[in-house]
């Protein structure tokens, strides 16, 4: 009788890791957001050169047979970069100015987007802010979230949560973004999203490489420590 694998352990990848890995990386990511196989050999090329970018930082869940059970990774924004563009331009079509709400990028506007709304953590809907009148600051210092997925069978167990808080306790900006597919009912990602702290920036937003409709969310850095039993 063969014995199961042991509980993955996390593990710092670099780009030489993600090379070596990218075929399962990739499958487990596909299967992770429902996409046609082809798509992992049309995606190779972008999570390679994503790989080069200055800051880029990753992290693998393997377990004790050395199969890749979860990933992370991601590097900070900045304008020409395909999500930066598309975000700034679904920021830019939702823009409302707003009177006196001051205090700059984490003042009224950005602060209470990524602050403390006293809303059900386990809840996808908030009720909206008020945009920066400077829709663009919302972009400035920021760590994007560029994938984080762990496969099916090794879900329910802590393990993204270890993935996320791992990627980003030595993530080098003033807050982090991510983008994810928007949900009827919660999903476990935006369950973890919700209880780390995430935020609404942006619902329903169209990116031009998915027809699906997406929610932008975002929180200050550091993250706060996780709660212990």
């Amino acid at each position: 009788m063969t014995a199961a694998p042991e509980d993955p352990h996390l593990v710092d990848l670099d780009p030489a890791d993600l090379g070596h890995r990218l075929d399962e990386a990739l499958d487990l990511y596909v299967r992770a957001m429902g996409y046609p196989p082809g798509t992992a050999r049309q995606r190779a090329p972008m999570w390679l050169e994503h790989s080069r970018r200055v800051g880029w930082r990753a992290v693998g869940a393997v377990d004790s047979e050395d199969t890749l059970r979860g990933i992370a990774y991601g590097y900070p924004g900045a304008p020409g970069q395909w999500w930066y563009e598309e975000v700034r331009r679904g920021l830019r079509r939702t823009h409302r100015p707003s009177r006196g709400t001051g205090g700059g990028l984490f003042g009224a506007g950005l602060g209470r987007l990524l602050g403390d709304s006293g809303a059900n953590p386990e809840t996808p809907d908030l009720d909206p802010w008020p945009l920066d009148d400077d829709p663009d600051r919302y972009l400035a210092d920021y760590f994007e979230l560029t994938e984080l997925h762990v496969r099916t069978d090794a879900q329910g167990h802590g393990l993204g949560e270890a993935l996320l808080r791992r990627l980003l306790e030595r993530a080098d900006a003033g807050h982090v973004l991510l983008s994810t597919p928007e949900a009827p009912v919660p999903t476990r990602a935006w369950l973890l999203y919700r209880r780390c702290g995430f935020r609404d920036l942006l619902r329903h937003h169209r990116f031009s490489s998915d027809p699906r409709p997406f929610a932008v969310l975002g929180r200050t850095l550091p993250l706060e420590p996780a709660d212990r039993p």
